[in-house]
């Protein structure tokens, strides 16, 4: 089944942009670092936009710097104190997060993918289940993800645990590289700004595109 044979692709759906971490091998913080000729973090909101939801921005401590720029359907929320690292994000996100499936999407993502997260959606409907996760070369990348909104409490549990292992303990799946290309085969949902180096990189992968900048569902 493709997106446009899916009525429920036209539902809105939450994001939770996970803003609050604190960036060492880069050196500096990751929203605020310019990409494209704007700041990371207001890329994202905008590369989101058109799932429709709320953008839940989960901003940890110093949440004033890492607000975007337009607030229009952003909600800022602190870490949940109860939780450490992405963790803490996920779960304060989820317990304001309005819509049944949340989209959880790592601030630092250099193209975050609209087409794969409705795909992700759409899997968890299908099956059932609580969340998926795309997998490429083997490895969750969990920052890129879709969930009920119900499972904070149980990932809440987790407390200081690693995000992948709280993830897969709920029962959160993962779906292989060679399923999820098929649904959005342009998607690069491994691709982030961990180190000086991969700033360079997103910098000049999305060179002259500011202002101007789409998703890989052509959306702006």
């Amino acid at each position: 089944m493709t997106s446009s044979d899916d009525p429920s692709d036209l539902d809105p759906l939450d994001v939770v942009v996970l803003a609050g971490g604190r960036a060492r091998r880069l050196g500096r913080d990751k929203s605020t670092v310019v990409v494209g000729g704007v700041r990371q973090v207001d890329r994202v909101v905008r590369l989101l936009a058109p799932l429709g939801g709320v953008v839940v921005l989960a901003a940890g401590p110093a949440a004033a710097d890492r607000e975007p720029s337009r607030t229009d359907g952003v909600v800022v929320v602190a870490d949940s104190p109860g939780s450490s690292g992405p963790l803490g994000g996920i779960v304060a996100g989820l317990d304001v997060a309005t819509t049944p499936l949340v989209a959880i999407v790592a601030v630092d993502l250099v193209h975050p993918s609209v087409t794969l997260l409705r795909a992700l959606a759409r899997e968890v409907r299908r099956t059932g289940g609580v969340g998926v996760v795309p997998v490429v070369d083997g490895r969750w990348q969990h920052l890129h993800a879709v969930v009920r909104r119900d499972l904070g409490p149980v990932l809440a549990r987790a407390g200081t645990g690693a995000v992948g292992a709280a993830l897969a303990d709920a029962g959160v799946v993962g779906v292989e590289e060679d399923r999820w290309r098929a649904w959005a085969p342009d998607a690069r949902p491994e691709v982030d700004i961990d180190t000086p180096d991969d700033l360079g990189r997103a910098r000049r992968s999305v060179r002259g595109t500011a202002g101007t900048e789409r998703g890989d569902d052509g959306a702006t």
